[in-house]
């Protein structure tokens, strides 16, 4: 059979069965030394232009004179033929196991990136996927390259075995999460506070040897002395970078930290001698309090917000009279302040602590 011309035409023979010995009965016109040789057993495949499966008439060639062809055991071959094709397949990668913590692949690069392959049209139409597998346990540094035998499976992922492939080349880019932390120096001003700080990004990634990213989970900036911020503020500055180390591909340069700061206001609330309890106070009815201080204003500075919820109830004041002897008394009010509210001043008020004489001691 001509193969060559079969698979000039796209077909290739599937089955391999057909490659089997062939018995042939013979008589000769006279004695002669006859062996295999002299006989040369072929198919005809001319007429095969699409996938088939059938019984092949086995044909027999004589090549030595005086040989009389009787029989042939098998007379037919059973062969299957089928279409051969290409297609192109895009190359992954996947990995098995892991990386060490805090690690990540950040790119991946197959050379090549796709694989024309030339097979039975049935084989071609079970490829679901090409696979390049990378052990993780094994990746050691930033820039790993390694060299692996392209994978076939089906939809089932199960492997196909394929007689031709090749190695596939596999650079991937590794790096190390680090935090960025904002350097600070400085305070505010007094009419300030700071409200929120973020840095953007928080995060980013680093490459380098292995020995040195295992070391490190932040990376610093360049100072910010927020002393003389007076609004709300971006301020840019250089991530730095320990020796030997580098900024993955694609991760900024600089860090910038968004400062929110608001203005504290001042507030004043007027209280009340009925707003003002007395703490700690005797209950005997020969005891009588009286706070004389008809009106406080008090002023309070804090965030506007703060300050807004801020009524006489919240500020619950009061004055300890515990211990005190009969007479007037100047003494400090007590507040409940929320965080971040603060008093301007000092805030006292009179006391008048009268004792009545109790009537069984009476002359």
């Amino acid at each position: 059979m001509d193969l060559s011309k079969l698979q000039a035409k796209g077909i290739g023979i599937r089955s391999t069965n057909y490659l089997r010995d062939i018995v042939v009965e013979y008589k000769i016109r006279k004695e002669k030394e006859v062996n295999a040789n002299d006989f040369e057993a072929w198919v005809d495949l001319s007429d095969i232009k699409n996938s088939i499966t059938g019984e092949m008439p086995v044909k027999i060639d004589i090549k030595k004179k005086g040989i009389e062809l009787l029989t042939t055991n098998p007379g037919t071959i059973k062969m299957q033929f089928e279409r051969i094709v290409e297609k192109t397949f895009p190359v992954s990668v996947e990995f098995t196991g892991t990386l060490k913590s805090g690690y990540s692949v950040l790119k991946t690069e197959p050379s090549p990136q796709t694989i024309t392959i030339r097979d039975f049209e049935s084989v071609i139409g079970s490829i679901k996927k090409i696979v390049v597998d990378i052990e993780l346990a094994k990746v050691n540094q930033s820039n790993y390259s390694t060299t692996r035998e392209y994978k076939a499976y089906d939809k089932n992922n199960e492997e196909i075995n394929l007689e031709k492939k090749t190695d596939i080349a596999v650079n991937l880019q590794v790096a190390k999460e680090a935090s960025i932390v904002p350097v600070i120096t400085g305070s505010l001003r007094n009419d300030l506070v700071e409200i929120s700080r973020k840095t953007g990004p928080e995060k980013v990634y680093i490459t380098g040897p292995f020995s040195v990213l295992d070391r490190i989970s932040e990376l610093g900036i360049d100072t910010i002395d927020i002393s003389n911020i007076n609004k709300s503020n971006d301020v840019t500055r250089n991530i730095k970078l320990p020796e030997g180390v580098k900024l993955a591909e694609g991760m900024p340069q600089k860090a910038t930290v968004s400062i929110v700061v608001e203005q504290l206001i001042t507030k004043n609330i007027t209280l009340t001698r009925e707003d003002i309890g007395l703490l700690n106070r005797v209950s005997a009815s020969e005891y009588l309090y009286e706070v004389l201080t008809d009106s406080i204003t008090v002023n309070l500075k804090g965030k506007k917000a703060d300050l807004d919820r801020l009524d006489k109830a919240a500020l619950a004041p009061v004055v300890d009279v515990g211990n005190l002897v009969e007479g007037t008394h100047r003494l400090p009010v007590r507040f409940n302040l929320p965080l971040g509210v603060v008093l301007l001043g000092d805030y006292n008020t009179d006391v008048k602590l009268s004792i009545s004489p109790v009537k069984g001691n009476m002359q």
